[in-house]
């Protein structure tokens, strides 16, 4: 969790929207006939898999790409079969017949269960000359799960409004559960902010303006329980401070609390008694 350090969601071309990590980078793209054909066999390898991916885009193969995608796919933040995430992309071929694209500083991750491998790569639009964050999830037979923009890797992405009067957003970003706007909400409604507010009733999120401390959360393929240190990975989940502004201290900063949007859990880190700064949670409605 990053201590104090718009969204964009666009809206989905069928070739991707438009709109970095470590540094491996997947090949340029090999020319149209070498394309896989619709009768060609799924590989379990993501790195050929990706290739795949990219060379169907190249070739305008949306036969090759119905044969990647799986049943059923999240297609830039839409659950659908993977029958119309092609269809969609045949008619995205049609309307643009000269796209052209390339991946470059691919990173592959793992879940932790080893039933899915995260594609995380920029996707450069040669038509167009523009680089869009991408995110591709394959699953253990090697078809696509998803195809989605990797929004989450602008660091402001959950944030609304011009500057000086930004906020979270209301903004449910898929997968989530919560939006950064009902993440403080929920967080403010549990036992633990109700119990800091009979300590401390002057407690409040947003003290300092709403963005102030607040971390947007990221996607992670392998998300862990927080440690509540700054810089230590645990970036998966929407973080923000708590503030007594009754406080006649320097610093009126009372608690840092973290919501995970997926499993809708709260964090904070309890230093009352004998607790000794242990990480407790809370299940948020």
């Amino acid at each position: 969790m990053r201590r104090p350090a718009s969204l964009l969601v666009c809206a989905c071309f069928a070739l991707g929207c438009r709109r970095s990590p470590s540094p491996s980078e997947t090949p340029p793209p090999a020319s149209a006939s070498a394309a896989p054909s619709a009768s060609a066999t799924v590989s379990a390898d993501p790195s050929a898999l990706l290739t795949a991916w990219n060379q169907a885009h190249n070739a305008h193969d949306a036969a090759a790409l119905e044969k990647l995608y799986a049943a059923k796919v999240l297609f830039y933040g839409a659950e659908m079969t993977g029958a119309r995430a092609a269809a969609q992309k045949r008619a995205a071929f049609a309307a643009s017949p000269s796209y052209a694209q390339a991946i470059l500083k691919t990173t592959f991750e793992k879940t932790p269960d080893g039933g899915e491998t995260w594609a995380r790569f920029d996707k450069v639009d040669r038509t167009k000359k523009k680089t869009f964050p991408m995110l591709v999830r394959f699953d253990a037979s090697g078809h696509v799960v998803e195809e989605s923009d990797d929004v989450t890797r602008d660091e402001n992405w959950c944030f609304v409004g011009e500057a000086g009067e930004k906020g979270p957003s209301d903004v449910v970003l898929a997968p989530f559960r919560l939006s950064a706007q009902s993440a403080v909400a929920a967080a403010m409604a549990s036992r633990h902010f109700r119990a800091l507010q009979k300590d401390h009733p002057g407690a409040l999120v947003g003290s300092h303006g709403l963005t102030f401390g607040f971390t947007c959360a990221k996607r992670c393929a392998a998300p862990k329980r927080p440690t509540m240190l700054p810089g230590d990975g645990d970036d998966c989940n929407f973080s923000f401070r708590v503030d007594d502004v009754n406080a006649v201290t320097e610093s009126n900063l009372l608690d840092w609390l973290e919501v995970d949007p997926i499993t809708k859990t709260l964090y904070w880190e309890d230093f009352g008694g004998d607790a000794g700064g242990r990480i407790e949670s809370e299940a948020l409605p």
